[in-house]
């Protein structure tokens, strides 16, 4: 019963997190961007970069969509710096450390320090969902910049007619799973330091807190040569024992997709413009 309320409440704020990006699309002409590359930057990969680099993403931007618009008025978007970073309140002493409920499933609450991310003296309000970035998001660990095939990426502005595949047939968002029981020498156990909603500071760490790619399968964990960088791309839930995950659709619906869903069927889900056929199971 208690799984069957919280899967039903992650289907809910999934359908808002859908419903604020169209209300968005229809207001801007595009999706938000996944995050704003800071060009003073010299991480590698950095993707491309633009002249007006921001403090922000996605999920910054969907704020006003998702009944948070006293949020959003507190946000700095200059470049670069800790305006945003705060520590818990009451009131949180910086946006970033708000909890939005919107973003949080109740069925994620697997480490102590949930639903914040720690760093130093600051906290982060932490997302209980991935945006899609399509094939490959955040690998900065194996050197390899984001291949951009999906939706949300660096400086991305989709528009809904750019996804040629169809939106009945690409994802937007699917959940998170914070939970990691193996410590393989590469990952920690939990997932202590990703997550972070308001990540954005212009540089590609902020891909491994908030998008997520069909790198891997659904519910991948750190076992074998499953590596950090895979393991936080990964979509996955505690919804029924880990058997799969919530996802919402470029059209606004959400479907529970289950770990047997084949790979190369996910990755297709995941790009927006590459012409695959196939029936969603």
């Amino acid at each position: 019963m208690r799984d069957a309320a919280a899967r039903a409440q992650c289907e809910n704020n999934l359908k808002q997190l859908g419903l604020a990006a169209h209300n968005y699309h229809d207001t801007n002409s595009a999706l938000p961007s996944g995050y704003v590359p800071d060009p003073a930057d010299g991480q590698m990969p950095q993707g491309p970069v633009g002249p007006n680099a921001r403090n922000d993403n996605h999920f910054i931007s969907l704020l006003p969509y998702v009944e948070q618009g006293n949020v959003y008025k507190l946000w700095s978007f200059a470049p670069s710096g800790r305006q945003n970073w705060g520590a818990l309140g009451p009131p949180p002493t910086g946006p970033s450390a708000y909890a939005i409920k919107t973003y949080l499933c109740p069925a994620g609450y697997v480490t102590s320090a949930f639903p914040y991310e720690n760093f130093e003296i600051y906290n982060f309000g932490i997302t209980s969902y991935l945006a899609n970035a399509g094939t490959l998001g955040y690998a900065l660990g194996e050197g390899k910049p984001p291949v951009e095939d999906g939706v949300f990426y660096g400086n991305s502005r989709v528009r809904l007619t750019a996804i040629t595949d169809g939106t009945s047939n690409t994802l937007l968002f699917g959940e998170r799973d914070y939970w990691e029981p193996n410590a393989n020498g590469q990952c920690l156990q939990n997932i202590p330091d990703w997550g972070a909603w308001g990540a954005a500071s212009g540089l590609i760490y902020d891909m491994g807190d908030t998008t997520g790619s069909s790198w891997v399968p659904i519910n991948t964990l750190c076992v074998g040569t499953i590596n950090y960088d895979q393991r936080i791309s990964a979509f996955g839930s505690e919804h029924a024992g880990r058997s799969g995950a919530n996802f919402t659709f470029a059209d606004g619906s959400v479907h529970f997709l289950a770990n047997s869903l084949n790979l190369i069927t996910l990755q297709q889900l995941s790009t927006r413009a590459k012409g695959e056929v196939f029936t969603l199971p």
